[in-house]
C-alpha cells in the first residue's frame, strides 16, 4: 500500500468526523475541527478560503456515512397522556379503561426510552472509538512517512 493511498484513506476518514468554520475576525482564516484537534489555516485571500471550505465539504460528500450522524439524543424525554385521556373520555370510555390505557402507553414509552438510552451510550462509545482510531491512523501515517525505503 502506497503512502498516497494511506494518506487518502486517512484524510477521507478525518473529513467524515470533521467540521469546518470560517474565522469571524480574519477573512483568510478558517478552522477544521476533528475529534482530537483543531487546525487553524490561513489562505492567501477570502476567495481561496471559500474555495477550500467548498472543496472540503464536497470531498466529504464523496464518502458519506450512509446518512448516520453521531449526535447524541437527550437521556430524559417526558411524555404527556392528557390528550389520550381526554379523547378516551370523550368517546365514553370508563375511567378504569382510561387509566389502564395510560399505564400501557407509559410502560411502552418507558421501554422505548430505555432503548434510546442504550443507543445513546453505544453512539457515545462509537464516538470515543472514532477519536482513538483517528489518533492511530495519524500515528500510522507518520510512521509510514518516516520509514526508510
Amino acid at each position: 500500500m502506497s503512502i498516497n493511498h494511506i494518506l487518502s484513506i486517512y484524510l477521507a476518514f478525518v473529513l467524515q468526523i470533521s467540521s469546518f468554520r470560517e474565522s469571524k475576525s480574519d477573512d483568510r482564516k478558517f478552522y477544521i475541527f476533528t475529534a482530537t484537534k483543531t487546525l487553524h489555516l490561513r489562505t492567501d485571500s477570502r476567495k481561496d478560503r471559500v474555495a477550500w471550505i467548498q472543496a472540503l465539504v464536497s470531498t466529504r460528500s464523496l464518502y458519506p456515512l450512509n446518512g448516520h450522524h453521531l449526535s447524541l439524543a437527550p437521556y430524559h424525554i417526558s411524555v404527556s397522556t392528557e390528550r389520550l385521556k381526554k379523547r378516551l373520555l370523550e368517546e365514553g370510555s370508563s375511567e378504569n379503561l382510561v387509566k389502564e390505557c395510560e399505564q400501557i402507553m407509559l410502560a411502552e414509552f418507558s421501554d422505548l426510552q430505555e432503548k434510546l438510552q442504550i443507543l445513546c451510550q453505544e453512539r457515545s462509545g462509537l464516538f470515543d472509538t472514532i477519536r482513538q482510531l483517528e489518533v492511530i491512523l495519524f500515528l500510522l501515517l507518520v510512521y509510514m512517512l518516516f520509514l526508510p525505503f
